[in-house]
Protein backbone atom coordinates (compact mmCIF):
# COMPACT_ATOMS: atom_id res chain seq x y z
CA UNK A 1 0.00 0.00 0.00
CA UNK A 2 1.30 3.41 -0.95
CA UNK A 3 1.69 6.14 1.65
CA UNK A 4 -0.65 9.05 1.15
CA UNK A 5 -0.06 12.65 2.10
CA UNK A 6 -2.51 15.49 2.22
CA UNK A 7 -1.36 18.70 0.58
CA UNK A 8 -2.88 21.60 2.48
CA UNK A 9 -2.95 25.15 1.13
CA UNK A 10 -2.61 24.08 -2.50
CA UNK A 11 -5.88 25.73 -3.50
CA UNK A 12 -4.73 29.08 -2.16
CA UNK A 13 -1.31 28.73 -3.77
CA UNK A 14 -2.91 27.82 -7.08
CA UNK A 15 -5.18 30.86 -6.93
CA UNK A 16 -2.18 33.10 -6.21
CA UNK A 17 -0.27 31.53 -9.08
CA UNK A 18 -3.15 32.21 -11.50
CA UNK A 19 -2.32 35.90 -11.23
CA UNK A 20 1.31 35.28 -12.28
CA UNK A 21 2.65 35.07 -15.80
CA UNK A 22 3.26 31.60 -17.25
CA UNK A 23 7.01 32.15 -16.95
CA UNK A 24 6.75 32.92 -13.24
CA UNK A 25 4.39 29.98 -12.69
CA UNK A 26 6.90 27.63 -14.31
CA UNK A 27 9.75 28.98 -12.21
CA UNK A 28 7.79 28.63 -8.97
CA UNK A 29 6.70 25.11 -9.86
CA UNK A 30 10.16 24.03 -10.96
CA UNK A 31 11.86 25.30 -7.80
CA UNK A 32 9.24 23.66 -5.55
CA UNK A 33 9.50 20.36 -7.44
CA UNK A 34 13.28 20.42 -7.16
CA UNK A 35 12.95 20.71 -3.37
CA UNK A 36 10.71 17.61 -3.37
CA UNK A 37 13.12 15.82 -5.68
CA UNK A 38 16.03 16.66 -3.38
CA UNK A 39 14.27 14.82 -0.54
CA UNK A 40 14.00 11.72 -2.73
CA UNK A 41 17.64 12.09 -3.82
CA UNK A 42 18.79 12.16 -0.19
CA UNK A 43 16.72 9.07 0.62
CA UNK A 44 18.13 7.28 -2.43
CA UNK A 45 21.69 8.12 -1.43
CA UNK A 46 21.05 6.84 2.08
CA UNK A 47 19.72 3.50 0.79
CA UNK A 48 22.22 2.96 -2.05
CA UNK A 49 24.71 0.19 -1.33
CA UNK A 50 28.42 0.98 -1.44
CA UNK A 51 30.63 -1.71 -2.96
CA UNK A 52 33.17 -3.34 -0.67
CA UNK A 53 34.78 -5.16 -3.61
CA UNK A 54 38.52 -4.35 -3.64
CA UNK A 55 38.48 -4.44 -7.48
CA UNK A 56 35.88 -1.69 -7.70
CA UNK A 57 37.75 1.46 -8.72
CA UNK A 58 34.93 3.82 -7.75
CA UNK A 59 33.23 2.66 -4.55
CA UNK A 60 30.34 4.96 -3.69
CA UNK A 61 29.68 5.99 -7.29
CA UNK A 62 26.19 4.51 -7.10
CA UNK A 63 25.50 6.38 -3.88
CA UNK A 64 26.73 9.67 -5.37
CA UNK A 65 24.92 9.42 -8.72
CA UNK A 66 21.26 10.30 -7.91
CA UNK A 67 20.25 13.82 -8.90
CA UNK A 68 17.22 15.93 -9.69
CA UNK A 69 16.89 17.22 -13.27
CA UNK A 70 14.39 19.17 -15.31
CA UNK A 71 12.34 16.90 -17.55
CA UNK A 72 10.24 17.58 -20.60
CA UNK A 73 6.70 18.26 -19.37
CA UNK A 74 3.85 16.04 -20.44
CA UNK A 75 0.54 17.09 -21.94
CA UNK A 76 -1.04 18.19 -18.67
CA UNK A 77 2.04 19.54 -16.90
CA UNK A 78 3.76 22.87 -17.35
CA UNK A 79 6.81 21.72 -15.41
CA UNK A 80 8.21 18.29 -14.68
CA UNK A 81 11.22 17.19 -12.65
CA UNK A 82 12.81 13.74 -12.59
CA UNK A 83 15.07 11.98 -10.11
CA UNK A 84 17.74 10.01 -11.95
CA UNK A 85 20.44 7.58 -10.89
CA UNK A 86 23.16 8.05 -13.49
CA UNK A 87 25.41 5.13 -12.56
CA UNK A 88 24.91 2.38 -15.18
CA UNK A 89 25.26 -0.25 -12.46
CA UNK A 90 22.06 0.99 -10.83
CA UNK A 91 19.83 -1.26 -12.93
CA UNK A 92 21.90 -4.36 -12.13
CA UNK A 93 21.90 -3.51 -8.43
CA UNK A 94 18.19 -2.62 -8.27
CA UNK A 95 16.93 -5.66 -10.21
CA UNK A 96 19.81 -8.12 -9.92
CA UNK A 97 21.74 -9.89 -12.61
CA UNK A 98 21.65 -13.43 -13.91
CA UNK A 99 25.44 -13.55 -13.97
CA UNK A 100 26.43 -11.64 -10.85
CA UNK A 101 24.29 -11.23 -7.78
CA UNK A 102 20.70 -10.98 -6.56
CA UNK A 103 18.75 -7.74 -6.47
CA UNK A 104 19.45 -5.12 -3.82
CA UNK A 105 16.57 -2.71 -4.33
CA UNK A 106 17.37 0.79 -3.15
CA UNK A 107 15.67 3.24 -5.54
CA UNK A 108 12.06 2.11 -5.27
CA UNK A 109 12.19 1.70 -1.47
CA UNK A 110 13.71 5.18 -1.22
CA UNK A 111 10.89 6.65 -3.29
CA UNK A 112 8.21 4.81 -1.32
CA UNK A 113 9.72 5.78 2.02
CA UNK A 114 10.32 9.43 1.22
CA UNK A 115 7.10 10.29 -0.61
CA UNK A 116 5.34 11.89 2.40
CA UNK A 117 8.43 13.96 3.21
CA UNK A 118 8.77 14.96 -0.45
CA UNK A 119 5.14 16.12 -0.55
CA UNK A 120 5.71 18.14 2.62
CA UNK A 121 8.87 19.67 1.13
CA UNK A 122 6.96 20.53 -2.05
CA UNK A 123 4.17 22.20 -0.08
CA UNK A 124 6.58 24.23 2.03
CA UNK A 125 8.67 25.28 -0.97
CA UNK A 126 5.58 26.17 -2.98
CA UNK A 127 4.31 28.42 -0.18
CA UNK A 128 7.69 30.15 0.15
CA UNK A 129 8.04 30.61 -3.61
CA UNK A 130 4.53 31.99 -4.09
CA UNK A 131 5.02 34.50 -1.28
CA UNK A 132 8.45 35.51 -2.60
CA UNK A 133 7.13 36.10 -6.12
CA UNK A 134 4.11 38.02 -4.80
CA UNK A 135 6.38 40.24 -2.67
CA UNK A 136 8.67 40.85 -5.62
CA UNK A 137 5.71 41.78 -7.82
CA UNK A 138 4.39 44.16 -5.14
CA UNK A 139 7.80 45.87 -4.87
CA UNK A 140 7.99 46.17 -8.63
CA UNK A 141 4.49 47.68 -8.77
CA UNK A 142 5.29 50.13 -5.97
CA UNK A 143 8.50 51.16 -7.71
CA UNK A 144 6.67 51.68 -11.01
CA UNK A 145 3.98 53.73 -9.24
CA UNK A 146 6.45 56.30 -7.85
Amino acid sequence: MRPYSKLEGYKEAREAMQEMSKRLQKGVGRRALHKAGDVIVQATRAKAPVSSDPHNKTPGSLRDSPKTVNAKPGKRAMVQVAVLVEDPAAVRVEYGSVHNKPAEPFFRPAIDGSTPAAVDAFAAALAVEVVAVAECAAKRAAKAGK
